[in-house]
Order: C-alpha cells, then sequence, then structure tokens
C-alpha cells in the first residue's frame, strides 16, 4: 500500500485504521485510493471582446516523470498528448510550475523582460523615425550610412541589398 494514499471517504491513512465500510471491506484497514494527478500551473495573456484584459492560468497534468523533469499536456487536452512540453526539476526558469504562486512570479517577471524589450525597440524606433526625417539626430555612427559604403552597414532586418548577396 502506498504511504502516501489516504482513504477519501475517512481520511483513514498509513497508522490510522479505516473507520467506514465499504462494500467488500477494507483492504488491510485501509483503501486503496487512487493517486491525485500531479499539475502545473502557466498563466498567460488573455483578451476578451471590447478590448478588457485577463489572466488566464493553465493547468498541465504530468504525462511522464523523467530523472531530470516531467512531460506536462494541458489538462483540456484529455487523454490526448498532443500538445506535450518538458518542463525541468530544480528552481529556474520553466514552462509551467508547480504552484499558482510561482506561476504568479513567472508571470510577471516574463511581463517585465516584455516591457523593457518593448521599451528599448520603440526607443530605437524613435531614433530611426528622427533619423529619416532630419538626418540631424544623434550620434554620428547613426549617419554612417552617408559617409561609409553599403557593403560596410549591417542590415538589421537581413534585408541586404541584391548586389551584395
Amino acid at each position: 500500500m502506498d504511504s502516501n494514499r489516504v482513504c477519501n471517504i475517512c481520511d483513514g491513512g498509513p497508522g490510522n485504521e479505516c473507520a467506514c465500510t465499504c462494500p467488500g471491506g477494507p483492504t488491510y484497514g485501509t483503501h486503496a485510493v487512487a493517486p491525485q494527478p500531479e499539475i502545473y500551473y502557466r498563466e498567460e495573456n488573455a483578451r476578451w471582446p471590447d478590448d478588457l484584459l485577463a489572466i488566464s492560468c493553465i493547468e498541465f497534468r504530468v504525462v511522464r516523470r523523467t530523472p531530470c523533469g516531467r512531460w506536462i499536456t494541458p489538462t483540456w487536452n484529455g487523454d490526448d498528448n498532443t500538445f506535450l512540453h518538458f518542463v525541468l526539476d530544480g528552481d529556474g526558469k520553466r514552462y509551467a510550475y508547480p504552484t499558482r504562486e510561482k506561476a504568479r512570479a513567472s508571470f510577471i517577471i516574463r511581463k517585465q523582460r516584455e516591457i523593457q524589450k518593448c521599451a528599448a525597440q520603440h526607443d530605437r524606433a524613435q531614433r530611426y523615425l528622427k533619423l529619416a526625417q532630419t538626418m540631424q539626430f544623434g550620434t554620428r555612427t547613426e549617419a554612417l550610412h552617408e559617409i561609409k559604403p553599403a557593403e560596410l552597414l549591417t542590415f538589421e532586418n537581413h534585408c541586404l541589398p541584391q548586389a551584395l548577396r
């Protein structure tokens, strides 16, 4: 008998005799109760109609355990294991977490990083716009395309002119 299993009728478990009567009688003084599935959580962005924002908590059930971690799939997926994700054991960044508190902390960190990246991208776009409008903004290095030939430039979007490919 697994020491983690507890009778769901009378809470009889290891060291406690089962106090209820089952059809067929208790086995060795305790009931064999199926263990609860191990659940992991991940919080995601959600948006409702009329641009109403929400945070959705997705539950994942553990499909397989390995020495290094667990394979998880969303609980809404039923018995289908199409949407498998591997989650490492231990501390650190991962796709889903065993508690909702850790999932919320991870969501907050992901949103802070998203804001940092978007702010940097926004600032860079503003500098390019200003440079295109005035050709007089910022440092000397931002206007080097006027001085250096095109083959020395690094194009951000990998859109090289046809002659340079």
